[in-house]
């Protein structure tokens, strides 16, 4: 067997349960333990420091949930969603998607999981290229220039309770509340800051303004999300003001073409 053979079976054998069959082949025994039984050793540790790594990188999912049994759902979404990156934090991506079907428990806090994996994509996303103001929007380009969003800017929607639950488990309350609303959908929007992933929920109009910036839409289709609002224009200058003070916008690009304007 090739080097590169071998280390793809022990690749597979450590992420998966069982092991490979071939593994008793490639690998020799020694003593009482087959080769299979001496992977089940590697594959463990793999598992309990992947299991680690989702209590450190959920602690707010942990604090509602209790240690043992997030440890249960964890072991069982190691199982499912084996790591397929590289980089170790990236394990939990699915984790919130796997809650939502594990237990009631789970589900109630999927969305609180949700938004704890968001803060640490944020977290560890790419710099942007620089800042800009709002000063550097050129009014003869208006209607094809783009803004250049944070590379850690995401939007998403979670259920209303879920921010409320955020905010009682930050405080150390860890009793689940079941009796907070988790069917009314609010838009998000997650980013780090400087040094610090933070959160913070949209009204309506902003959150469809900023996913048209998110696919690319030229200013004028954004500044358009606000034509409902009393005075459009006034609402558009504020929501971007607020953009440009987040730090949310890098630059500027004009549509059909990739180069900062």
């Amino acid at each position: 067997m090739k080097l590169a053979e071998l280390e793809t079976l022990f690749w597979r054998s450590v992420r998966f349960d069982p092991a490979p069959p071939e593994v008793d082949d490639a690998f020799v025994s020694h003593g009482a333990l087959s080769g299979r039984d001496r992977m089940a050793i590697y594959r463990s540790m793999y598992w309990f420091r992947l299991v680690d790594v989702l209590i450190d990188s959920f602690p707010r999912t942990v604090s509602g949930m209790g240690i043992p049994a997030f440890t249960r759902m964890a072991s069982k979404y190691i199982q499912k969603h084996p790591s397929e990156n590289p980089a170790i934090e990236r394990v939990g991506f699915r984790l919130a998607e796997f809650m939502e079907s594990f237990s009631d428990e789970s589900r109630l806090l999927a969305d609180v999981a949700r938004l704890e994996w968001l803060h640490l994509d944020a977290f560890i996303s790419p710099n942007p290229k620089g800042l800009a103001a709002i000063t550097d929007i050129r009014p003869e380009l208006f209607a094809v220039q783009r803004l250049e969003l944070s590379p850690s800017l995401r939007l998403t929607e979670l259920a209303g309770g879920a921010l409320e639950r955020w905010a009682e488990l930050e405080q150390d309350h860890p009793a689940l509340a079941k009796s907070l609303d988790f069917s009314r959908r609010v838009p998000v929007a997650v980013w780090r800051g400087g040094f610090v992933a933070q959160h913070l929920s949209l009204e309506g109009d902003e959150a469809r303004a900023l996913e048209l910036a998110l696919a690319g839409a030229p200013l004028a289709e954004v500044c358009a999300a606000f034509a409902d609002a009393p005075d459009p224009a006034q609402r558009a200058f504020s929501v971007l003001r607020e953009w440009f003070a987040r730090q949310w916008v890098a630059g500027f690009s004009t549509a059909g073409d990739d180069s900062n304007a």
